[in-house]
Order: C-alpha cells, then sequence, then structure tokens
C-alpha cells in the first residue's frame, strides 16, 4: 500500500477469496485487495466488449491486455454456522439477523464493504435507508423469470439421433460508465431444485484497479494482488448490488432488508 493506514481501522480478510479490505489513512477512500489471479468465486477473463460472453483468462501463463476484466461473485451475508466452523469470515459477527430461510446470519463481503463506506462517510445513511424504505413495495423478482426453450431440430452427432433446441436464460447489465464497473445479473437454472436462481456479479475492467495497468503486457505472479479503490463515485456502486441482490427473490429482498436494518442499528 503506498498510503499510512490508521492503526485502529478494522481489516478483513476473506478467506476463501482471499480478499481484503480497510479504510485508508485518507478518509475519503476504502479499499479492495484481490489477488491478480484466478481464486475461488472471482475469476479474471477476457471478452471482446461489456455485453459479450467472457472466456477464461489464465494470468499465470497469458500476459494481460486491454479486454482483461475480473468478475466477482460477491456475498452479502454468511450463516453464524459457517462462521463459527471457520468456513468465512466476517468483521460483523456481532451483527446478526434471521434469514428468510430461519438461520441465523450476519452480514458479510459486501455488507461489510458497505458498512465500511459508511464509517468512511463515503455513502450516507440517507441513501441506505431510501434502500431500505423502498424494499417492501418491489413487486417482481428475477427469479421469477420463466426459461424460454426454442423450437425442437433434428441433429446427428457422430451418427448418434437428437432432437436439439435451444434454452434462453436472461442476463440483465447495469453499467457504470462513472467508474467502468458493471454490475451483471445471470439467471441460471438450479441444479438441484427447480426453477431458476439468479446470480450476482460485480465486473471490474483491469483498468480500473488501481494498479490494473501495471499488469499490462506480462503475466501475473503468486501474491500479487489488484488494488480497487472505492471513492464517493464507486461506493454508490455497493448500494446499487444490494438493490440488485433485493430484486433477486423474495428470499433475497428479506434478507438484505434485514442487513440494511442491522448496519444502520449499529
Amino acid at each position: 500500500m503506498h498510503r499510512e493506514v490508521l492503526a485502529s481501522t478494522a481489516f478483513v480478510s476473506w478467506h476463501d477469496s482471499m480478499i481484503s479490505f480497510e479504510t485508508l489513512h485518507n478518509p475519503t477512500r476504502v479499499e479492495v485487495r484481490v489477488p491478480a489471479l484466478n481464486q475461488g468465486r472471482f475469476r479474471l477473463k477476457r471478452r471482446d466488449n461489456a455485453f459479450s460472453f467472457g472466456h477464461s483468462f489464465a494470468a499465470r501463463s497469458k500476459e494481460f491486455s486491454d479486454d482483461v476484466y475480473m468478475e466477482g461473485r460477491i456475498g452479502c451475508d454468511a450463516t453464524l454456522a459457517d462462521i463459527r466452523n471457520g468456513t468465512k469470515h466476517t468483521s460483523l459477527g456481532h451483527l446478526e439477523f434471521t434469514g428468510d430461510n430461519g438461520k441465523k446470519k450476519s452480514p458479510f463481503e459486501l455488507s461489510e464493504l458497505l458498512s465500511a463506506a459508511m464509517d468512511s462517510g463515503l455513502v450516507g445513511r440517507e441513501a441506505v435507508g431510501d434502500l431500505f424504505r423502498a424494499i417492501p413495495g418491489i413487486a417482481t423478482f428475477l427469479d421469477d423469470r420463466r426459461i424460454t426453450v426454442g423450437a425442437l431440430n433434428a441433429i446427428c452427432i457422430n451418427g448418434v439421433e437428437f432432437q436439439q433446441t435451444s434454452i434462453e436464460l436472461p442476463t440483465y447489465f447495469m453499467p457504470w460508465a462513472q467508474c467502468g464497473m458493471q454490475i451483471e445479473v445471470s439467471v441460471q437454472k438450479q441444479q438441484y431444485a427447480a426453477g431458476v436462481r439468479p446470480m450476482v456479479y460485480l465486473c471490474i475492467p483491469i483498468e480500473t484497479f488501481k494498479n490494473g495497468r501495471s499488469f499490462i503486457g506480462r503475466t501475473a505472479s503468486r501474491g500479487e494482488v489488484l488494488e480497487l479503490e472505492f471513492d464517493t463515485t464507486e461506493a454508490q456502486v455497493l448500494v446499487a448490488l444490494l438493490q440488485v441482490f433485493s430484486l433477486c427473490s423474495r428470499a433475497h429482498s428479506h434478507d438484505v432488508r434485514e442487513i440494511l436494518d442491522v448496519i444502520m442499528s449499529n
């Protein structure tokens, strides 16, 4: 880091993805550091444009280029069971709420970042309160989307006859031109259940990272990190992410509102 960190500042290391954040000596910034390698729920990819399909990128063997971005599947809460057994770690373990599924939970990852941004004055309580009050009015959720199946076509592959169709599942994009980041929601089939499940991602172009340009034209080494600073502009993405989570399902809506309630009451 290039700036002194206050001794009293909370420091968080997210166990499964090895992500950390802390408030800098400059109170108008919160910095996030992510390994510059594919790890856990945070993957480096390449794509032609912001709305095209991303392809895997091996950061240790391939040189970084301008079309590289990080796709992060960030969470917003953790069950007390996961926290107690060490599967997940949170700086807000003293805050608890009951999830829609009846499990006891604490704010986690995205919610920790939002709390840190509020403490630093990057996100105002009014914006968080507005979201808290708006959530009960949500009438349509993304998991209400239906799977669309296309027409059947006969196809032969290696002498084996099939009937082929296409299954269409929507993807939603929310670009943030002010800071280059983009929120994406991919509606996917449930793996072990009926219906669909919206998956929320935060996509960050390599050039948006504070030190991103230093990786262009070379490979990454183990231990290197990408640094992302949230100022008053970038921090608004955190509120938008929680808003998107609240749109995913009725269960998400309940849990996000509980998260906001305990954070504002802290």
